[in-house]
């Protein structure tokens, strides 16, 4: 991996932060919840709550595309090192495609349970933490 990949990769993440800043600053705040001080009142009703569909399928379809991007760099990287003979390089890049494939099995997951709300497809939320747990286990062990 080269300092190009880190930097569009950095980018993106800056990016994705600065997109997930603009969406939750942008809310009303009568989407939140009353203080617990004042008078229990009605919940809204359906037509005035958003849905963040258009902000979490962003979230995800960006999140996807940068998993992809490391696993392309990867299959690049491991060309390279099949061609230099390097087994230790051959290695770390097959780890960190696993890694990716995690985090885009998480952002597939998150975007089919966004994108199906009539449950047919409803992964548990403990689950799913679960798996993006893993992924960053996974990371950090990797470059430890």
């Amino acid at each position: 991996m080269g300092f190009f990949t880190y930097t569009v990769v950095g980018v993106g993440i800056i990016l994705l932060g600065a997109f997930e800043y603009l969406i939750s600053a942008s809310e009303s705040p009568e989407n939140y919840p009353d203080p617990p001080l004042s008078p229990p009142q009605s919940p809204p009703t359906p037509s005035t709550t958003k849905s963040p569909l258009f902000s979490s399928s962003v979230t995800y379809i960006s999140i996807c595309i940068l998993s992809i991007l490391f696993i392309l760099d990867s299959l690049m990287s491991i060309v390279d090192a099949v061609k230099t003979n390097d087994h230790v390089g051959t290695v770390i890049q097959f780890e960190v495609i696993l890694i990716a494939l995690v985090f885009l099995l998480y952002v597939v997951f998150r975007l089919i349970d966004v994108i199906k709300k009539d449950g047919v497809f409803k992964l548990n939320g403990s689950i799913m933490n679960m798996v993006c747990l893993f992924g960053f286990g996974e990371e950090f062990w990797l470059f430890d």
